[in-house]
């Protein structure tokens, strides 16, 4: 996403989101329930890859 002042935000999620709800957020996260986006594309890198690893050891 990119904002009218042109600072991009990243989310660290691996799909394609073509919209956001908020009813989709889970709770018990470090700032509450919510959509977390950052400017830092490391740390959105990261996130991806933590994501990734938490879904495959869902499915087993």
């Amino acid at each position: 996403m990119i904002l009218k002042n042109g600072i991009f935000l990243y989310h660290g999620g691996y799909a394609k989101i073509e919209k956001i709800n908020l009813s989709n957020c889970l709770d018990g996260k470090d700032f509450g329930s919510g959509f977390y986006l950052t400017t830092d594309y490391e740390q959105a890198a990261k996130f991806i890859k933590t994501s990734i690893v938490k879904a495959v050891e869902v499915k087993l």
